[in-house]
């Protein structure tokens, strides 16, 4: 079975996609780190989560802890205006750092009953462990990369990576989720003629 190839720049980009995965960028999401107290005002007005990498959804938005006092807001492109402006009058009184960095990131998103095996071909980490709603720092293809496991029906998964390193990180998802590329680790083997 070979991945079948879409270019459309309407929504998502299908990069590829088999009978049991799919991969596609999301090219230019929206992205606001903030850096605050988790008791400001700003962390209150959204509602962060403070438990260490877990994600919070709101609408359109999505919050992810990243590291002690600090958060990636991720939303669609075109609300990232109105979210700067309510950012900053949440934290009027200087109590938290907001930094835009629309533009900065690429979105992949990995999806279906194969995504996980396909992920684990480029990411050293035990992606087991990981139940919706929750999100990890590591690399993919060697470049650092935060990985958040999305709710769903099929095993879905949001890999955010610097765009400048965007081409590196599709070849090698899309050289994984090929079902011949594939290693098979826990599938039932035939014995070996001994």
């Amino acid at each position: 079975m070979t991945l079948g190839w879409t270019e459309s720049l309407d929504g998502p980009r299908s990069l590829g996609t088999a009978a049991d995965v799919a991969v596609a960028v999301l090219e230019d999401p929206g992205v606001v780190e903030i850096s605050a107290h988790r008791d400001s005002a700003i962390a209150a007005a959204l509602g962060l989560p403070v438990e260490p990498w877990r994600t919070a959804q709101s609408g359109t938005r999505q919050v992810v802890w990243s590291g002690p006092d600090r958060w990636i807001v991720l939303a669609p492109r075109d609300d990232i205006d109105p979210l700067l402006h309510d950012l900053n009058a949440a934290a009027n009184d200087r109590s938290a750092t907001i930094v835009d960095l629309t533009g900065a990131y690429t979105a992949f998103r990995i999806a279906g009953a194969a995504a996980s095996d396909v992920l684990m071909q480029v990411c050293p980490l035990d992606l087991a462990p990981i139940a919706a709603g929750m999100a990890r720092g590591t690399s993919i293809a060697g470049v650092d990369t935060m990985l958040i496991r999305e709710g769903g029906s099929v095993p879905l998964w949001l890999a955010l990576t610097p765009r400048s390193q965007a081409a590196q990180i599709a070849r090698a998802l899309v050289e994984a989720a090929r079902p011949e590329h594939r290693i098979g680790l826990f599938q039932r083997r035939t014995a070996p003629p001994v």
